[in-house]
């Protein structure tokens, strides 16, 4: 499998956007109330999981900070943490497989800096700029984990475009581990998509 369609089929199926209407037409208004109430009452800084697919496990996690929660995907991939790791230093592809974005480059000379637009539904197009920090560690059996963090830094990057809401809010990570003949993936995410719809749609449509 090409590395485009690897990462769209994770993007599009596991850690990309959902689109909010598409699911409200699938899910019985009884069940999402319910949901909504047993999310309420998830305590601070415990993730649980709230889906599990194939290989796939997803967790959010509730922060005393704000009303949006922190997302995360636990996945298995039939590929080396060196052939992941290409992809995601690869930015300037990013539109050919990431759900809904648009622009994606890196801004040189420094090569940590990530300028991002994207146009999700319901919110419209956003743009935000992300320092990537990589490292490589080792892991208690001796193997490599590989580990990328980024955090918001708009002042260094392009200036506001009109028409497009600026992301306030984006922090998350990457960690790959080898797990024999696969690489497991944990991506963490919290952002509150441009601050454009309540809190209540920005956690469904992140989970």
């Amino acid at each position: 499998m090409c590395r485009s369609q690897l990462f769209k089929n994770l993007s599009m199926k596991r850690f990309g956007w959902v689109h909010v209407m598409a699911r409200f037409d699938r899910l019985p208004i009884r069940g999402f109330l319910l949901s909504l109430l047993v999310v309420t009452n998830l305590q601070a800084n415990h993730w649980q999981e709230i889906s599990k697919n194939f290989n796939l496990a997803i967790y959010i996690r509730h922060r005393p900070d704000s009303a949006i929660e922190e997302v995360r995907g636990v996945g298995e991939f039939n590929a080396t943490i060196l052939v992941l790791k290409g992809i995601l230093a690869d930015v300037g592809k990013y539109s050919e497989f990431m759900p809904y974005t648009k622009e994606s480059r890196l801004l040189p000379p420094d090569t940590q800096l990530c300028y991002m637009v994207l146009k999700p539904p319901l919110v419209g197009s956003l743009d935000y700029t992300i320092r990537v920090h990589e490292e490589l560690l080792k892991g208690a059996d001796g193997g490599t984990i590989y580990h990328s963090s980024w955090d918001l830094a708009n002042s260094d990057g392009p200036p506001p475009r009109p028409g497009v809401t600026r992301v306030t809010i984006n922090k998350g990570s990457w960690v790959l581990e080898s797990t024999g003949r696969q690489t497991r993936a944990t991506y963490t995410l919290f952002t509150d998509g441009g601050g454009n719809i309540p809190a209540i749609l920005m956690n469904f449509a992140n989970k």
